[in-house]
């Protein structure tokens, strides 16, 4: 079943092989074109952290060149006008300019909370033993629960006696 679902959902996607999908990014490459955009512009850096610090890291003229194109487009929106036919053939909407830097931010962040999940699970277990029984700490060894009861159990307590 799982399979299937998976099968249909990159078919369904894929503008080479779905009429409608194909339909559709035509619709958006034109809609980008009139206002000389790319597809990267429309993410938006104060709703995603991740997308905020992907712009920081890249170079300063590529950014530059996205602050100008949402000018413009701004401009052209506010006049009710499209960019001219010939400036209009030369716009490539899709070439991609922050995939790359998002994929590698959002991995380092992925890590990082990881990390961070990993330290603070330790040290609740570790400030935990202090309230278990002296039989009961053998189980534990350098901090690290052998058991997820247990280590639901150590939780519970240091939470109560926090």
């Amino acid at each position: 079943m799982t399979s299937m679902l998976s099968a249909f959902s990159s078919w369904f996607v894929n503008p080479r092989r779905n009429p409608l999908a194909r339909i559709h990014m035509l619709t958006i490459s034109n809609r980008l074109k009139n206002y000389g955009l790319r597809y990267d512009d429309l993410y938006d850096p104060y709703f995603d952290l991740d997308i905020k610090e992907a712009l920081c890291r890249l170079p300063r003229e590529v950014v530059d060149a996205r602050h100008q194109r949402l000018k413009r487009a701004m401009d052209l929106s506010m006049k009710h006008q499209y960019l001219p036919d010939d400036v209009r053939a030369l716009q490539t909407p899709f070439k991609s300019y922050l995939s790359d830097m998002l994929a590698l931010v959002s991995a380092f962040a992925d890590a990082c909370l990881l990390y961070f999940h990993v330290l603070i699970t330790y040290d609740i277990l570790y400030a935990a033993l202090k309230y278990l029984p002296t039989s009961s700490t053998s189980v534990l060894h350098f901090g690290h629960a052998v058991d997820f009861s247990l280590a639901l159990f150590c939780i519970t307590v240091f939470m109560q006696h926090v």
